[in-house]
């Protein structure tokens, strides 16, 4: 595979996951200016806290389905039936559960509203899911996305149908109806798809066998889930202010969003790490050490510059009211710098089948990050739980480097050195001096400035770039990634 296409291929992938995410993000703008800091905090809470038990839908069965029925496609039939009908038991132990936490006495009557509506657009999303697995299985990739997008783009406009009636419910309503169309548009391509049922002997649906496989999985993502959702719920059962939940939901939303690039970037190059690590792992650490570079260089600009621009910027993207959420930014915003780094190891940690110390270092951060809002939501609130989360993150990168530097391939250095720094300071003292300007302008031309001195400095230039293109590059033909071919 050329570096043309890598690179191709992370910037199709950007885009149109660009595109959904700010489909969605528009509808967390419009929520909260059109009803306000209460009404984005009842929404937030309710949907953290449902969100912990969503991985009771699936129990990791989707993965097995794409495992099993990649390796074998005649047993597609079989498996979509037997999923499906463990689907629908598994949904309704989910709204089993839902109900018991509808008694709890801390819901406000607002957030009492929401429960049920939120349990039926988890649900369908989980329908969603399972229809784009039953796509990707059959590598038809085309269609899935086209999928992803489509129920996106439903689900932002049925909300915001929602919300412009100034109804919360109403806008749920309207998600939950764009993910029934867009199962339905799903089931619908996937009946056209004719898969030869040529079963062989012995080849049942094992139950036992599945589970026991998915279960891991299952248990991984749970994890995962509570990383991301606890801090929102324990603000909500040891604080209770719907505005505080907020204004931290909202600094959240932009970090995910944020996010993303790094994200994309990570699952590009995957499928050439792994090939390195395989075939060529002499160069690994060369390319490994570059993308820890990049990462670095962009989670600091935006950590150290938004530092300067938080509050303006809350306040100019959602409402006034969002004040205190820049504050917030200004703390959370610093653990991107940890995050990006985590990505990329504990991938590196897959590619060379480490996946067990995954789970545990996933562990002990999900435990760091449970035990410091234990103590810090109840006194500090929001900023608490800021905090929490940038001490979990930087944990997590201790660890990694300690079991990373045993792997004997990933002896890597991100090249770091004074002028890394140059850049950071050129960029924060412009934001300094420039307070009163527009945050629009403030940041576009800290982005253009702190550019210009990474290049002029030669902390990131030409070189790079021709080092990655050398190591990307296909020496014969025929050779290359055969596992990033369809990625």
């Amino acid at each position: 595979m050329s570096a043309t296409r890598v690179f191709s291929h992370f910037a199709f992938k950007l885009t149109a996951e660009a595109l959904s995410r700010l489909a969605m993000f528009w509808v967390i703008l419009l929520m909260t200016r059109r009803l306000g800091t209460d009404a984005y905090g009842a929404w937030s809470s309710v949907y953290s806290f449902l969100s912990l038990f969503i991985v009771l839908t699936d129990l990791g069965l989707n993965l097995i389905l794409v495992r099993d029925v990649s390796q074998n496609r005649s047993v597609f039939r079989m498996y979509a039936r037997r999923i499906l009908t463990a689907k629908a038991g598994l949904s309704l132990i989910f709204a089993a559960v839902t109900g018991l936490a509808a008694l709890l006495p801390s819901w406000t009557p607002e957030e009492q509203s929401l429960l049920f509506l939120m349990l039926g657009f988890l649900v369908t999303g989980s329908w969603v899911e399972f229809v784009q697995h039953l796509l990707w299985s059959l590598d038809d990739q085309k269609a899935e996305s086209i999928i992803k997008t489509l129920n996106r783009f439903l689900v932002a406009a049925g909300s915001i149908a929602g919300i412009s009636a100034g109804s919360l419910e109403l806008a749920l309503a309207g998600s939950i109806a764009g993910n029934l169309i867009s199962a339905g548009a799903g089931w619908f391509r996937i009946r056209q798809v004719k898969v030869r049922e040529n079963l062989p002997s012995g080849s049942g649906f094992n139950w036992k066998q599945v589970f026991s496989q998915a279960l891991p999985v299952s248990l991984t993502a749970f994890l995962v889930v509570i990383y991301l959702r606890v801090d929102v719920v324990m603000l909500k059962f040891f604080r209770g202010d719907l505005s505080e939940i907020g204004q931290y939901t909202a600094v959240m939303k932009i970090q995910d969003l944020v996010q993303t690039i790094p994200v994309l970037a990570i699952a590009a190059f995957f499928p050439v790490l792994n090939y390195f690590w395989a075939e060529e792992r002499r160069n690994l650490p060369e390319l490994t050490g570059k993308l820890l570079k990049f990462s670095l260089l962009f989670s600091v600009a935006v950590s150290a510059g938004g530092f300067f621009v938080a509050r303006d910027l809350m306040v100019w993207l959602f409402s006034p009211e969002f004040l205190v959420a820049g504050e917030l930014a200004r703390i959370l915003w610093w653990g991107l710098i940890p995050m990006g780094w985590n990505l990329i190891f504990l991938n590196l940690l897959m590619i060379a089948g480490k996946t067990r110390w995954n789970l545990i270092l996933t562990s002990v951060s999900v435990g760091v990050n449970l035990i410091l809002n234990w103590f810090f939501i109840p006194q500090f609130g929001a900023v608490g739980a800021a905090w929490a989360t940038v001490a979990a993150e930087t944990v997590l990168l201790a660890f990694l480097l300690v079991r990373i530097r045993k792997i004997k391939a990933f002896t890597f250095s991100a090249g770091i050195n004074w002028r890394f720094f140059v850049p950071v300071l050129a960029m924060s003292g412009f934001l300094i001096l420039s307070d009163n300007w527009p945050v629009t302008i403030r940041i576009i031309v800290a982005g253009g400035l702190y550019l210009s001195t990474v290049f002029s400095m030669n902390v990131a230039g030409k070189q790079d770039w021709v080092m990655m293109k050398n190591l990307l590059h296909e020496k014969k033909k025929g050779t290359g990634f055969p596992e990033a071919e369809n990625f």
